[in-house]
């Protein structure tokens, strides 16, 4: 992996659910903190409140329309611009360890 989970990091992570070989549409959302030596504990509580708000914003998009639109437009502004980056393949035709961030695409259910 090009760039491992160090000390400090607080990792979001989406892991598909398969129904035998094929994904189901469904994603489990997980949240891994690892150990800090340098977050005080209120730097703490406010990266955990911004970890709580995407959470939330994940679960709005499953489930408000209008909500899902405007994240959508944001996303396609943000493309065009180059302010968002989406790095699928690399050159051995294998997916990258690292993805600075994907479109939004609808699942079924709740992570």
């Amino acid at each position: 992996m090009s760039n491992p989970i160090k000390k400090d990091d607080i990792v979001l992570i989406l892991r598909p659910n398969f129904d035998d070989e094929d994904w189901n549409g469904t994603v489990d959302l997980n949240l891994m903190c690892m150990p800090s030596d340098k977050l005080s504990e209120d730097s703490y509580r406010e990266l955990m409140g911004l970890m709580q708000g995407i959470v939330t914003c994940f679960h709005l998009l499953n489930r408000d329309e209008e909500f899902g639109n405007i994240v959508s437009d944001e996303m396609d502004a943000m493309i065009k611009s180059g302010e968002l980056a989406f790095n699928d393949l690399n050159a051995e035709n294998e997916f990258s360890n690292v993805i600075d961030l994907t479109q939004w695409t609808q699942t079924k259910g709740n992570a």
